[in-house]
């Protein structure tokens, strides 16, 4: 107080009970009182009960809360409104104590701070949720695989029974349909039709209305017919059902393996080099390469 022109007093939320105010001695000396940490909680409340200490320390009993020279501040966020109220205060006590031309507009108490958080609370278990939500994905995925193999062993009973097949085993097979997602059952009547179309030579699919044709294997330099894509060799229904739910062909759900069926010509991925001499020497090499020399 001696060596300085103005006293700032610099606390935090946590002092504990409001009656624990009357033990600071420098909220009676403090020219300005600033209290950080305003983003944690109780922070509101702290603000209200040192407002009031500081009106019955300097009988402001009458002074509003925007005339106090107390304020709230997150000294850890950028642009922070509390802060910058808090450098306005300053400067316009310093210009007041020294004459000095330090003056600043005051922002007011309507834009104190507020923590911006860039994960809202709420969403602060967002990577549980995901994990969570793959879970319970992965166990639906297993009983529908479970269901899938019974309906599938169940129409293999009837086609070997023929006309002989019991009543029990229609229904039964009737029954665990109803377990079965419609649009798991659907595939795996269709997968058969759709792993033809990656068998023949040309694969034919649209895009945007247009007609795009592939040719679905490539020669190998001893003349081998190599399939671009590699169907599975399953035939029962629970392991066509995982695997269709958690890899799939490429441009199906679940898109593992791109979103496309095929891709373009020239659209292979490309590998980026370095760690042979300088950065210049790197990107010589790099132009050299792309010109396809």
């Amino acid at each position: 107080m001696d060596h300085s022109d103005v006293a700032l007093y610099i606390m935090t939320p946590e002092f504990g009970a409001a009656t624990q105010l009357e033990k600071i001695d420098m909220l009676d000396f403090a020219d300005v009182v600033a209290i950080n940490k305003t983003d944690k909680r109780g922070a509101l409340e702290a603000i209200r009960d040192v407002r009031k200490q500081f009106k019955r320390n300097h009988d402001l009993w009458d002074a509003t809360d925007e005339d106090l020279p107390i304020v709230g501040t997150i000294a850890s966020q950028f642009n922070d409104p509390g802060t910058n109220q808090l450098f306005g205060m300053l400067m316009n006590q310093l210009t007041e104590r020294t004459e000095a031309s330090l003056s600043v507009e005051v922002q007011s108490l309507a834009n104190q701070s507020e923590k911006v958080f860039v994960i809202p609370p709420k969403r602060t278990r967002y990577l549980s949720e995901i994990a969570e939500q793959i879970r319970h994905y992965n166990d639906w995925v297993q009983r529908q695989a479970e269901v899938a193999g019974q309906l599938q062993a169940l129409h293999t009973a009837q086609s070997l029974l023929g006309q002989g097949a019991d009543g029990a085993v229609a229904e039964k097979a009737k029954e665990v349909q109803l377990d079965l997602d419609p649009k798991v059952l659907e595939w795996l009547e269709q997968w058969p039709e759709l792993r033809a179309r990656y068998e023949a030579e040309v694969y034919t699919y649209q895009v945007r209305g247009r007609d795009i044709h592939v040719d679905t294997h490539s020669k190998s330099l001893s003349h081998l017919d190599i399939p671009k894509i590699a169907t599975p060799s399953l035939s029962g229904w629970r392991d066509l059902t995982i695997w269709g739910l958690q890899e799939n062909l490429p441009g199906y759900f679940p898109y593992a393996a791109g979103i496309y069926p095929f891709k373009r010509q020239g659209e292979d991925p490309a590998r980026m080099f370095a760690g042979e001499g300088g950065p210049e020497r790197t990107n010589k090499r790099f132009h050299y390469v792309s010109q396809g020399m």
